[in-house]
């Protein structure tokens, strides 16, 4: 295959769709998308690392990492399997399965009545924080912020909403909650960070976090006792997994969801294409 040189300059994305077929077929399953790639991404651009479009990079990357993990799978494509072949691929990865995940009606930080229910069509992705947190809570965020990142840069976008829940209602007021978001670089396009309703107990999310088997205890200088735990609910609030700690495998996570849609589309012969139809068709494009 020869280089695409100073044309990619012109045809960036002509450059992009050969990239990755030179890649997969270089690199086959084993190819880990990370530095490596970036650089080959980068040479075959005509640009050296630094130089490179940070954001044009970074959806090159997602595409890869989802594009070469799915390839593998297409001719034993998990389906109904997402969660065995799952725990097969992440250690810290736990299926649940339950019909419904602990319901709750709370605001948001415009004063908004906020229920888990209004977003039945979507997956779920939920986390219990609180911003006076000194420990795992920023590194549990910047973690929740990066895979809504990726996810946001893929179709995906549209079938996802990232929620947070504070365990610490009397500090985190609105203004907290928008400032938190915002200094975490979270997207209100699909992220919400949800406080108690006026007239309720300052305990409310506090309980509500053990109902999703995780304690927020509390102890000293406002501080409180917890572990991190990422929390998925499918469509019509199946309660389908959980993702623990912070060294789960970020990439693992966002397939996993595009799993879970993928599902739904293939129960629907009538919706819009999933996001490997799309991937695939964007391999396939006319380039005359």
């Amino acid at each position: 295959m020869g280089h695409p040189g100073n044309d990619c300059l012109f045809r960036r994305d002509y450059c992009i769709a050969v990239l990755i077929r030179y890649i997969e077929l270089k690199f086959g399953s084993r190819v880990d998308v990370s530095t490596e790639v970036i650089v080959i991404v980068d040479s075959y651009m005509g640009l050296t690392p630094g130089q490179t479009v940070l954001m044009r990079l970074q959806q090159i990357t997602v595409v890869l990492l989802i594009a070469l993990h799915v390839s593998v799978a297409q001719a034993n494509h998990p389906g109904e399997n997402i969660d065995q072949y799952m725990e097969g691929q992440e250690k810290y990865f736990q299926t649940i399965n339950l019909p419904s995940a602990p319901p709750f009606t709370l605001k948001d930080d415009a004063g908004n009545t906020v229920s888990l229910s209004d977003f039945a069509d979507k997956v779920v992705i939920l986390n219990f924080v609180f911003t006076n947190c000194q420990d795992v809570c920023p590194l549990h965020t910047a973690v929740v912020a990066d895979i809504q990142k990726k996810i946001n840069m893929t179709p995906m976008k549209d079938n996802v909403q990232f929620i947070s829940i504070t365990t610490d209602p009397k500090n985190d007021s609105s203004d907290v909650l928008k400032k938190y978001g915002q200094t975490h670089k979270l997207d209100p396009i699909n992220w919400k960070f949800l406080t108690i309703p006026e007239g309720t107990p300052e305990s409310m999310t506090r309980e509500l976090s053990k109902a999703y088997n995780v304690r927020f205890e509390l102890v000293e200088w406002g501080q409180q006792m917890h572990a991190a735990v990422t929390h998925i609910i499918d469509k019509d609030g199946r309660f389908a997994a959980k993702f623990h700690g912070l060294k789960f495998g970020k990439v693992n996570l966002v397939l996993y969801i595009n799993g879970l849609i993928n599902n739904w589309y293939a129960a629907d012969n009538h919706h819009p294409k999933t996001f490997w139809d799309k991937f695939v068709d964007f391999l396939s494009f006319n380039t005359d």
